[in-house]
């Protein structure tokens, strides 16, 4: 479900990025078997704050891996990102991963 608002390109293209390398590491990594596969999108804004859900029922996410121990260079990208949009994002893994990405849009 993407809601209809609009977002700058200064925005946007940081926006846009941290979608495609969410959904690279999920074709990379969560799905292991060719049936089932399930990926949701999420885009709401609510007040002066931009939502950004993207969830797999995958395999999950590490423990390592989700509290950035080690990243790899995809979520690297995807901190730097959301830093620059001045947010903050969080990693479930249950019944596969969920990351929330939340920044202030007015």
């Amino acid at each position: 479900m993407i809601s209809d608002f609009e977002l700058n390109s200064k925005t946007a293209i940081p926006v846009g990025i941290i979608i495609n390398e969410l959904m690279t590491n999920i074709f990379k990594y969560a799905f292991k078997k060719n049936s089932g596969n399930h990926v949701l999108i999420e885009i709401s804004k609510t007040g002066n704050v931009v939502s950004i859900i993207v969830q797999d029922n995958g395999v999950g996410i590490t423990e390592r891996r989700r509290l950035n121990d080690t990243p790899g260079f995809g979520l690297t990208i995807i901190n730097m990102l959301t830093e620059q949009l001045g947010g903050t994002y969080t990693i479930e893994s249950q019944n596969g991963t969920k990351f929330i990405i939340e920044f202030e849009y007015e």
